[in-house]
């Protein structure tokens, strides 16, 4: 291009490449064409992995006036764009004898690395309570810079965390009753009218007709049984 450079890059973040490709070049992003040929699964190297190479290549073909390709083997790949943030959860939980939920604490802790660059703190809270109903939640979430590794892009960011803290209180309550985690974890789903955490009421739930109807097709109480004998 006439005063500019075209980058052909394997991204979901057009903009975000046009950005650093500019920064590190001087070249005014008006004058970077920035496109994407094809896309395989959108993992982290797609968005803020796909600027390091993006910008590797635009110094060099800058410097040396010609096009440069850069193709990173899968080992390469996965040392450059990182990994999947971490998480902890420290909480509270109050419930009653039948082990229905009365209220949660719920504190995460979400370890960005040493590059605090890719936060999902705010999507965190949509799914945090699961398919359970908890009348009163205190939700916060705190990011945290560590001296790790920094973190990025994911399937489910966030999202798988979260839902296994919630299951892992169903079976802490199940414990601490000494009662069938999966009876916990049915007379706690949700029903229609009742509220999110986010506010959302719900007009259209099925989810405790999907887990009866799963327990029976998949014959679980047989199948335990089998296991419990089994196992003697």
């Amino acid at each position: 291009l006439e005063d500019g450079m075209e980058v052909q890059s394997a991204t979901q973040a057009t903009s975000f490449v046009q950005q650093s490709v500019a920064k590190v070049t001087g070249i005014a992003a008006h004058r970077l064409y920035v496109s994407v040929k094809r896309l395989g699964g959108g993992f982290g190297g797609k968005t803020y992995g796909s600027l390091l190479p993006a910008a590797a290549c635009a110094i060099a073909a800058q410097n040396m006036n010609r096009p440069v390709r850069m193709s990173l083997n899968l080992s390469t790949n996965m040392e450059a764009i990182q990994k999947r943030t971490p998480y902890l959860l420290k909480y509270e939980v109050a419930f009653d004898d039948d082990g229905r939920l009365l209220a949660v604490v719920y504190n995460v802790y979400e370890d960005l690395g040493s590059a605090a660059q890719c936060s999902f703190a705010v999507v965190l809270p949509v799914f945090a309570d699961n398919v359970y109903y908890c009348p009163n939640i205190k939700f916060t979430v705190q990011t945290c810079k560590t001296h790790t590794v920094p973190t990025t892009m994911a399937r489910c960011p966030g999202i798988g965390p979260v839902h296994f803290f919630m299951e892992h209180i169903m079976e802490h309550v199940a414990k601490t009753l000494d009662k069938d985690p999966m009876d916990i974890r049915r007379i706690n789903m949700f029903h229609n009218r009742q509220t999110t955490l986010t506010g959302y009421t719900i007009t259209d739930c099925s989810i405790t007709q999907l887990w009866d109807d799963l327990l029976t097709s998949a014959q679980v109480e047989q199948r335990r049984k089998e296991v419990h004998v089994f196992n003697k």
